[in-house]
């Protein structure tokens, strides 16, 4: 049985171990970075805001605590890449905010099972490099605005999708990985890293 601190009242104790922060803004802070270490075991977040700060890497997606996270803002920062295997605990990511950084590209294996029932994909203001590699965001999809962004060499949108005609049309994979658990999790991948960025 925990109480908060300070309580005597018997209501305000709770007999989980579990917190139930729903989330936690931290934008416009001028944060540098943010690790895995940052999310407690023990939180219960849905979402989480770090826009309009200086971070240069999103590492912390891949923590094994996110497992409620539905919604992330990471606008105007200095991400370049996402990792393959971010957001890896959650099974309902809605709300991806991303715009004005600086992304060439996408990790389909880590967006692309939400991607079609996102309430929001903001992708906009970023150096998106449209190759083989962003194939997977022309896939069928039910909601239209923010999915329109502008490529290096062309735009793309929900009616004139970006050429992808000299592609393979078999992707790879995703990789086949172990469940988060109080142990830690671990990512396996045989494959060459540059087919999940």
């Amino acid at each position: 049985m925990e109480c908060l601190p300070g309580s005597g009242d018997p209501s305000h104790c709770t007999s989980s171990s579990v917190l139930q922060l729903q989330g936690m803004s931290a934008a416009s802070n001028a944060i540098t970075r943010a690790d895995t270490a940052l999310f407690s075991d023990k939180l219960a977040m849905k979402w989480i805001d770090l826009s309009s700060n200086r971070l240069q890497e999103a590492n912390f997606t891949r923590s094994c605590s996110l497992s409620h996270l539905e919604e992330i803002y990471l606008s105007d920062n200095h991400l370049t890449a996402l990792p393959p295997d971010a957001f890896k605990a959650t099974s309902s990511l809605s709300i991806f905010v991303v715009r004005n950084n600086r992304l060439s590209t996408l990790p389909r294996c880590a967006l692309a099972r939400f991607y079609d029932r996102m309430d929001m994909f903001d992708i906009s203001n970023n150096p998106l490099a449209c190759d083989c590699r962003l194939q997977w965001l022309k896939s069928s999809h039910t909601i239209a605005t923010y999915r329109h962004s502008q490529c290096i060499d062309s735009e793309f949108t929900d009616t004139d999708s970006f050429t992808a005609d000299a592609c393979v049309t078999g992707e790879p994979p995703c990789p086949v990985s172990s469940e988060c658990s109080a142990l830690g999790y671990v990512f396996s991948y045989s494959g060459s890293t540059d087919d999940l960025a």
